[in-house]
């Protein structure tokens, strides 16, 4: 694993920001189920319509915010996964060891 490690140190910036982008997407994600009982048990069975549309909103920006940082940590990785992919294939399996990707 430290082997790995260090073929990503000229993306060291880039895998940071790409990890800390799919924290942020996964505590949405996670947070969402929440949102949904707080429109069901505070709006619909409380007929208050304005809780509806408030967590409706916050649901809503919170799947796009979900989906900005899904693509967004993407683009951050792709700098660095062919190429670390590649080259540590290379030395791993050149040393006799097998690499499975």
């Amino acid at each position: 694993m430290l082997k790995m490690l260090s073929f990503l140190q000229k993306y060291r910036i880039a895998a940071i920001v790409a990890l800390l982008m799919m924290l942020v997407e996964l505590a949405v994600e996670l947070t969402q189920p929440y949102f949904i009982a707080k429109i069901i048990d505070d709006g619909i069975r409380k007929e208050e319509l304005s809780v509806v549309w408030l967590w409706g909103g916050v649901l809503a920006a919170s799947t796009v915010l979900a989906f900005i940082m899904g693509i967004a940590s993407s683009f951050f990785c792709c700098p660095c996964e062919p190429w670390t992919r590649l080259r540590s294939a290379g030395k791993i399996v050149s040393q006799g060891s097998v690499l499975l990707l």
